[in-house]
């Protein structure tokens, strides 16, 4: 369980990852 746990948040931070980039792009690019 605590595997599953740490294989969720390290997708989620990875989402969080790519979201902020993208926006820093959208900043950038504005």
């Amino acid at each position: 369980m605590a595997i599953i746990y740490f294989e969720l948040k390290s997708l989620v931070s990875k989402d969080l990852v790519r979201i902020i980039c993208m926006k820093i792009d959208i900043e950038l690019q504005g």
